[in-house]
């Protein structure tokens, strides 16, 4: 039997949910776009008057993309026009959602619903909702007790009408390797602190501005981990420089701290990123001097940079490990919300301080594009 700490320090994402305007146009995108699977719906056809969600899935990756169908789901279309298309649940699985929401609020999380159960003839799910950043929301859930598809109000989709999705597909993508949240100045403290007392885990790493940066702008980051290694998050907040950095003009854009971005992993970044160029899914470009550094630094075979910067991929070697990674432009209208794509090989550890100052430069050859950079 899990007891009450198991299921706090030892997280498990059960899955994740976003808000966005219109559910159907980003669910096709993730279809087609990130070979995602659509297995479930719920909407006024099955019941749920005020709202549409669609459950994707990939291998060990479960999101809900959620919109509002009726005026009355006030609390997507506030979310969505203060925050536009975002991350607004993180749901953990739990054995005993009273007994793990108690014991949340003895670590001093701040409540937002108590827990309360959805039920139809195929059983219930209970769940519990706890404060996080501004507007977001961890859920405890338990779903033990359905037997029916995911939860209350949702109904299968036939394999025919999700065609698109395969787990199989070139965009072998298997799991969440972490999280990101865009934060505040002077709250980095406050929130690492409140995830770490809910969900135990450490401080793994903690990068500040003269580590992580380019000429015009910094930031501070730290990577927190839970004990069973199953959830990383990363805390990242700007600092005070020339111009606003990719992290303030997230916090600008989004209106809020908030999930900045979530990286996918796979055991072939260089095929997964082909098929998702080849489909449509735009990528950030990296300075041409990154790759001709790699070169002279003359730790990898020129055969793996070439193949690196013909991808766009950035990578970063620790002994015979290796980090591969790169990240998707935001998919929405605003500079917010985007996805990383991510390999580790030989179990690399750490999260590539170079790759870092080389996102941000290409962050910011964007950010000129729409004349937020001051020229020198």
């Amino acid at each position: 039997m899990t007891s009450i700490c198991d299921d706090l320090d030892l997280p498990k994402l059960d899955y994740v949910e976003l808000f966005v305007g219109m559910a159907k146009m980003v669910v096709f995108w993730h279809e087609r776009a990130l070979g995602f699977r659509t297995t479930a719906y719920a909407g006024p056809e099955t019941g749920v008057a005020d709202r549409v969600s669609y459950l994707l899935e990939k291998n060990g990756i479960r999101l809900v993309i959620t919109s509002a169908a009726h005026p009355s789901a006030y609390d997507i279309l506030s979310f969505v026009d203060r925050h536009g298309n975002g991350v607004k649940h993180l749901a953990f699985a739990v054995e005993d959602v009273d007994s793990a929401f108690a014991e949340a609020l003895r670590r001093g999380a701040v409540p937002l619903r108590e827990p309360a159960s959805q039920s139809d003839d195929r059983g219930e799910v209970r769940s519990a909702r706890l404060k996080f950043l501004d507007g977001n929301e961890l859920s405890l859930i338990n779903r033990s007790g359905y037997r029916g598809t995911f939860a209350p109000g949702f109904e299968p989709v036939d394999d025919d009408q999700a065609e698109h999705g395969r787990d199989d597909d070139p965009r072998g993508l298997s799991h969440i390797d972490h999280i990101a949240f865009g934060i505040y100045p002077n709250e980095m403290t406050r929130w690492t602190e409140y995830f770490r007392k809910l969900f135990g885990g450490s401080l793994v790493q903690t990068w500040d501005e003269d580590d992580v940066g380019s000429s015009f702008s910094g930031m501070r980051l730290s990577v927190w981990r839970a004990a069973n290694r199953a959830l990383t998050g990363v805390f990242v907040e700007p600092v005070k420089s020339r111009n606003p950095s990719q992290v303030q003009e997230y916090l600008e854009a989004f209106h809020g701290s908030g999930v900045q971005h979530m990286a996918f992993a796979s055991d072939d970044i260089f095929g997964a990123v082909a098929a998702m160029r080849a489909a449509g899914v735009a990528f950030v470009a990296y300075p041409a001097t990154y790759y001709a550094n790699l070169r002279k630094a003359g730790d990898l075979p020129h055969s793996l940079i070439d193949r690196l910067e013909e991808h766009h991929i950035l990578c970063d070697r620790q002994g015979q490990a290796y980090l591969f990674q790169t990240f998707t432009k935001p998919f929405g209208d605003r500079p917010t919300f985007f996805y990383e794509i991510i390999q580790r090989r030989a179990n690399y550890e750490g999260f590539g301080q170079d790759n870092v100052r080389a996102l941000f430069e290409a962050v910011e050859q964007d950010q000129t594009r729409r004349n937020r950079l001051v020229p020198q």
